[in-house]
């Protein structure tokens, strides 16, 4: 009988012998597929939260649809976001000690630089010759010896669809008009020359519309 009890041994374990390999097999591509499965889920998680905070970054709100310069500029109670591309300059007057620096009161936005020595750099003052390429934006804290009075009628959202005064002349035309914010009176400059490229005219007026309180 021993003889035979061997062989039926030997028999019946054959097979498991042979399954080891399918089995291990199996197992490998098990796990190779919970792998790929967990891979995609992760990517499909930073692919939205990439999605969210990129509609987020360019979205609405105050100054946003446009892209930014680093920090905006400040006229007292009022922020000017800059687009990329325009240069900024501080406006500086106002009351002040003798033998101090003026403070800043506003801020020029332009499409091109302006040369060191321009009252435009400084002062805010805008030639009656500017260019003709040229598209600027000046947001300025009014320090009057009398109120501005009548003259006061624009209101945020600022846009070109409000009561400006108007110049205009060869090189392009010059609107300004006075807002009042918080008690304190503002004047606001727009000059558009006659060939200023359409995207800089854009960026100007995209700036104009989204000047808005600091607070």
């Amino acid at each position: 009988m021993l003889p035979i009890m061997v062989l039926m041994m030997e028999h019946t374990s054959q097979p498991s012998v042979a399954l080891d390999p399918l089995i291990a097999e199996a197992k490998r591509r098990a796990r190779q597929r919970r792998y790929t499965a967990a891979l995609g889920a992760l990517l499909l998680v930073a692919l939205a939260t990439g999605l969210a905070l990129g509609f987020r970054s360019s979205g609405g709100g105050q100054g946003g649809g446009f892209a930014t310069a680093a920090a905006p500029a400040h006229a007292g109670a009022l922020v000017v976001p800059i687009p990329r591309g325009l240069h900024r300059y501080n406006i500086r007057g106002g009351f002040y000690r003798t033998g101090t620096r003026p403070p800043v009161i506003g801020a020029s936005l332009t499409n091109y630089r302006v040369p060191a020595d321009a009252t435009l750099r400084t002062k805010g003052v805008l030639p009656l010759h500017a260019r003709r390429t040229g598209a600027v934006l000046q947001v300025t804290r009014f320090i009057p010896l009398s109120s501005p009075g009548v003259l006061i009628g624009l209101h945020l959202p600022l846009s070109l669809n409000q009561d400006w005064r108007q110049l205009d002349l060869a090189t392009g035309t010059l609107r300004y008009g006075f807002l009042d914010f918080d008690g304190q009176p503002y004047e606001i400059r727009v000059w558009i020359g006659r060939a200023a490229p359409a995207h800089d005219r854009a960026a100007i007026l995209q700036a104009l519309a989204a000047v808005h309180p600091a607070h």
